[in-house]
């Protein structure tokens, strides 16, 4: 994933059950190349995972690239919250 709290997005991941595998990390607005799509799929082919997790913002870029993969994405909602005082 390309974002800028990586170890929380997978904390997020392993408090729904799953088992990280691998995890491979980009910079927060990471731009994909080929070279890191052929990168996913080599690490695909060779743990074979059931899937590829990632946030939507980086599932829409690698989309771009037509990638045959497993790539499914967590939504990440952000809620701020307001302290009044009196």
């Amino acid at each position: 994933s390309a974002i800028g709290n990586p170890n929380f997005f997978k904390q997020q991941i392993e408090l729904l059950g799953a088992n990280i595998l691998e995890s491979v990390e980009y910079p927060d607005h990471h731009s994909y190349n080929q070279k890191d799509v052929d990168d996913l799929k080599k690490i695909y082919k060779e743990l074979k995972p059931d899937f590829i997790i990632t946030t939507h913002k980086d599932k829409v870029k690698l989309d771009d690239f037509a990638i045959d993969l497993p790539l499914i994405f967590m939504p990440i909602e952000h809620t701020i919250q307001l302290r009044i005082k009196n």
